[in-house]
């Protein structure tokens, strides 16, 4: 969980955002202490890296806590406030890796895009509300290298071009 007021007051908030009691709240707190949030960032983001078979029930279930439901938990906790002033930017941070399956990553890769498949839903709804000041962004990074991905390797032959792990200082 990110919330960002716009202007000169900014704050990020880190959390266990599987936790929805957590997620309402910090929400609670920052909307008390800086107003309303104008734009949400949700970019919690965590990888198992093994074979569907050797991943046990309560690391899958994890991944789609964080990568994936805590969405809810946020827009649930934000979207209102967005939506009554008809202003308000949701960003959703899924991955490359939602569009395109990798060895050893099935739960973050099915988490992601079922984040792909949230912020398009969360889009529609906005849209059937006929709120035209609510907007949604959904960025798609590839793998960054900031030890999430330990041990992984980059993509072989013409994918190499398109598919380095990204250095932090080049994403």
């Amino acid at each position: 969980l990110s919330p960002v007021c716009l202007g000169s007051l900014r704050r990020a908030a880190s959390i266990n955002a599987e936790y929805m009691g957590e997620v309402f709240r910090v929400a609670e707190q920052t909307c008390q202490e800086l107003g309303d949030v104008d734009v949400l960032v949700n970019n919690a983001g965590i990888v198992s890296g093994d074979y569907i078979t050797k991943l046990p029930e309560s690391k899958i279930r994890m991944t789609f806590e964080v990568n994936t439901i805590a969405h809810f938990w946020t827009c649930q906790a934000f979207l209102p406030a967005m939506l009554e002033k008809n202003e308000g930017h949701i960003v959703t941070i899924a991955s490359t890796a939602g569009g395109a399956g990798l060895s050893q990553c099935a739960d973050y890769c099915a988490s992601k895009y079922a984040a792909r498949g949230f912020d398009e839903s969360l889009r529609r709804e906005i849209q059937h509300l006929g709120k035209t000041g609510v907007k949604t962004t959904c960025v798609n990074p590839y793998l960054i290298s900031t030890g999430m991905f330990e041990g992984s390797k980059s993509s072989r032959g013409f994918w190499k071009i398109l598919a380095n792990i990204l250095e932090p200082t080049s994403a």
